[in-house]
């Protein structure tokens, strides 16, 4: 088995699954880290599932998922705009929480 896709969105793995499936692919789905955990108490995940198949039908794979994702990404560059996904997700929940802090602030002075 070769790892063909990391997919972060749930419904889109449903969607390579299916159509690999479709073309008589097997694949096999593994979930990324704590990626299981986090889908099943908060809905999703930051990590998403790695998809794998055969390395016979690899090429053929790559295309399928090519046309429902667009062009197939090599492991490095994958790796890369996944940690920048996850950075710009950090620094958005970070800005979140300050903003949450700085209305309790608000309104605890306006309490007083």
């Amino acid at each position: 088995m070769v790892k063909l896709y990391n997919s972060e969105n749930p419904v889109q793995t449903s969607q390579i699954i299916a159509a690999l499936e479709a073309e008589g692919i097997p694949v096999v789905k593994k979930d990324v880290g704590s990626s299981g955990y986090m889908t099943i108490t908060s809905g999703m995940s930051l990590m998403g599932s790695d998809l794998y198949v055969d390395e016979q039908a690899a090429e053929q794979a790559k295309e399928i998922v090519a046309g429902i994702v667009g062009e197939v990404s090599s492991d490095e560059e994958e790796d890369e705009n996944k940690i920048l996904r996850r950075q710009g997700l950090i620094k958005r929940l970070v800005a979140s929480v300050l903003l949450l802090l700085m209305l309790a602030g608000i309104i605890v002075s306006r309490m007083s």
